[in-house]
C-alpha cells in the first residue's frame, strides 16, 4: 500500500520535530506506569496507604496527561501543515495549538472512542471503519476551527468514497501497534517492568505518527488547490501524499 509507506517515509523525513512532539506524552505516561507498577504486589491495605501517599503527584501527572493525550492528535496536524507547507515550527507551539483546542479535540475525542467501542461490540471489525471514517476531525478542528459534532460529520462525510481502503489502513496500523507492544513486553522486557512500561508507550506514540499522517494525507488531498499557500506547490504535495 503506497499510502501505508510514504507515511512512513513522512515521518523518517521529518523524525526529529515529529517525535519531540511525541516524547512529552510517552515520557508521561511511563512516569505514571512508574508509580502504579509497585500496586502490584500489595495488599489492599497497603494499596490505600501508597496511593494517598502518592495522590498528588498521580493526580497532577494524571491531568497533564490528560491534557498532552488529546491534544496530540492536533499537534500532529498543526505540525504536518506547516512542514508540508514549509513553514517552520517548534515542537512547543505544535503542543500548545493543540491544547488550545482542548475542548472540541476533547469532544470529538469521546464521541468518535463510542462509535468506536459500539464496533468493537459488533465482533470488532467495524470498530476499524469507524475509526478510519471519523478520525480525520483532528484536521477540520484544527485547520478549519470547527466544532466537534461538525468536524466528526465532515470526516464521515467526506471519507464516504475512501471506507475500504482507509478500513484496511487503519487495521494494519492497529495490529502493528498492539503486535510491536506485546513483542516487547512479553520477549525482549519480560523481567523488566519498567522496561516494558516505557517500550510500549514509546511504539504506541512513535507509530501513531504515520498512522495520523494517513488521514491528514487524505484530509488534504481533498481540499482544492486554490487553498494551498503559494510556498506550496501541488508538485510538492504530490511527493508527500498519495491520492486515495
Amino acid at each position: 500500500m503506497q499510502q501505508f509507506q510514504s507515511a512512513w517515509a513522512f515521518f523518517l523525513n521529518n523524525f526529529s520535530l515529529l517525535v519531540l512532539i511525541v516524547l512529552p506524552v510517552a515520557v508521561l505516561e511511563s512516569g505514571i506506569g512508574y508509580l502504579i507498577v509497585p500496586l502490584e504486589n500489595m495488599a489492599p491495605e497497603d494499596m490505600l496507604e501508597y496511593l494517598s501517599g502518592n495522590a498528588t503527584p498521580l493526580a497532577v501527572l494524571g491531568l497533564i496527561s490528560m491534557v498532552l493525550v488529546v491534544a496530540l492528535p492536533g499537534a500532529l496536524v498543526v505540525a504536518f501543515n506547516n512542514i508540508m507547507e514549509k513553514q517552520p515550527i517548534f515542537f512547543i507551539d505544535a503542543l500548545t495549538a493543540g491544547i488550545k483546542k482542548f475542548f472540541p479535540l476533547l469532544l470529538a475525542s469521546i464521541l468518535a472512542t463510542l462509535a468506536v467501542f459500539v464496533g468493537f461490540l459488533l465482533l470488532v471489525l467495524p470498530a476499524f471503519y469507524f475509526m478510519g471514517r471519523l478520525y480525520l476531525f483532528p484536521s477540520y478542528v484544527m485547520l478549519e476551527g470547527m466544532g466537534a459534532t461538525a468536524a466528526l460529520s465532515k470526516s464521515w462525510e467526506v471519507t464516504d468514497p475512501h471506507g475500504g481502503r482507509l478500513f484496511l489502513l487503519t487495521t494494519v496500523f492497529f495490529t502493528l501497534s498492539i503486535g510491536l507492544a506485546t513483542l516487547l513486553t512479553s520477549f525482549v522486557f519480560a523481567d523488566n517492568v519498567i522496561g516494558s512500561i516505557v517500550s510500549a508507550g514509546l511504539v504506541e506514540y512513535l507509530i501513531l505518527i504515520p498512522w495520523s499522517f494517513v488521514y491528514f494525507s487524505l484530509y488534504k488531498s481533498l481540499q482544492p488547490v486554490t487553498n494551498i499557500e503559494e510556498t506550496t506547490t501541488e508538485e510538492d504535495i504530490g511527493d508527500d501524499i498519495d491520492s486515495f
